[in-house]
């Protein structure tokens, strides 16, 4: 079965968690991000959703809209548990490196495969941390790779 004819049965499971107007920006959101094969910029994104909303509301939903990213991906993690029960849960931390100083979340860390008598090499590196949470889902055929939530590492 295609997966765009069941999406409204399953993204249902999550209106509570938003208000009418966000959920139907929500909505439009992971559809535009399933429909979309090529570079995901917003636009690209809205214009994939077939959305009846305005385009400026997306990155209004994105940053102030009234919705906790940690309890969608709470609830995501119940739901895919409650269909595959023999799951892993899979951590990720990677570290992307810039040269710029002017984006934001940019940080040292350390460079773990520091080698002492290595010429050109530093003990830390700049750029971005992300961590990434997923959860690894047995069938009776094969395993999935759900990705649940993603965070920049920011250090206070």
């Amino acid at each position: 079965m295609n997966l765009l004819f069941c999406l409204e049965s399953i993204l249902s499971e999550f209106r509570f968690m938003f208000n009418s107007q966000n959920f139907a920006l929500f909505q439009a959101f992971i559809y535009g991000f399933i429909t979309h094969t090529g570079e995901g910029t917003l636009t690209r994104l809205y214009q994939s959703s077939v959305s009846q909303t305005r385009y400026w509301s997306f990155p209004k939903f994105l940053c102030r809209g009234k919705w906790d990213p940690d309890a969608l991906a709470a609830h995501l993690i119940k739901y895919l548990q409650a269909i595959f029960p023999l799951s892993v849960y899979v951590y990720d931390q990677t570290h992307a490196l810039k040269t710029g100083g002017s984006q934001w979340g940019l940080h040292f860390f350390r460079n773990f495969s520091y080698q002492r008598h290595r010429v050109n090499q530093s003990k830390f590196h700049y750029g971005h941390e992300f961590g990434a949470l997923g959860l690894l889902c047995a069938t009776p055929t094969d395993w999935l790779l759900f990705p649940v939530w993603v965070k920049l590492i920011v250090p206070q």
